[in-house]
């Protein structure tokens, strides 16, 4: 008994860009979930410092947790964008085989994408969430 084995249609140049343009699209999609992480963490903190959690640790330490995440999405942002500063515009890659590991098809959709960026607004999508 034989399998016949799909083979996946190769990707279109379309998204073949610069290296340091798809670092740059990363450390944009970054940037937005460190301001959307900072947006939940805002009307939190307000909850607990009004609530009882003041004399909860675990909602103190949840609460840090969500900073330091913050912290972490900023920082490898930054690393990145300088990254691309220091690539060579010589090296180019096709980002649509790697953008298929991407759940959220609009975010793959940004991140394969090889023409300049949309220049998206630094705002957390409001709205839009997938349920499952």
């Amino acid at each position: 008994m034989s399998r016949a084995k799909s083979k996946r249609q190769p990707q279109s140049s379309d998204s073949a860009a610069p290296v340091a343009r798809f670092l740059c699209r990363i450390a944009e999609e970054l940037q937005v979930a460190a301001i959307s992480l900072d947006a939940i963490a805002t009307p939190v903190d307000e909850a607990i410092s009004l609530g009882s959690g003041l004399r909860h640790p675990p909602l103190l330490n949840a609460l840090q947790e969500l900073d330091r995440t913050n912290q972490i999405l900023v920082s490898l942002a930054e690393f990145l964008v300088r990254l691309a500063c220091a690539m060579p515009s010589t090296w180019i890659v096709d980002a649509g085989r790697a953008s298929e590991s991407i759940l959220l098809s609009e975010l793959a959709d940004r991140l394969r994408s090889a023409g300049e960026a949309k220049g998206r607004e630094l705002e957390p999508s409001r709205g839009q969430c997938e349920i499952f």
